[in-house]
């Protein structure tokens, strides 16, 4: 929320409206375009491929990671630093919860 804050960027060009009935039940109607910087999708997904312990769901969730990082980019969903982004914070995220658990 922090980088959103600061970070308010313009929706790519050519967006495609997805219509999503939850967001829109909490949003109300209008389109929210400004939460691109972090992609969520992306962190989301690459948090939970560095918490998977064996190697096949691993390999499986790095590879739909990166699908939908793509398919991100393609729908012109995110721009490409937000994706690249996602991944830091969702790595970044991953080094603080095991160095916090590493502590204990």
């Amino acid at each position: 929320m922090v980088t959103i804050t600061l970070m308010p960027l313009e929706p790519p060009a050519h967006l495609i409206g997805l219509i999503d009935p939850l967001s829109n039940f909490f949003y109300g109607p209008k389109f929210v375009t400004k939460d691109l910087f972090p992609s969520g999708h992306t962190s989301t997904m690459f948090l939970l491929f560095l918490c998977l312990i064996r190697k096949g769901d691993r390999r499986i969730a790095l590879m739909a990671t990166f699908a939908v990082a793509f398919l991100l980019l393609v729908q012109h969903v995110h721009y490409t630093v937000d994706i690249l982004g996602g991944f830091l914070y969702g790595w970044l995220c991953w080094w603080l919860a095991v160095h916090s658990i590493a502590r204990d």
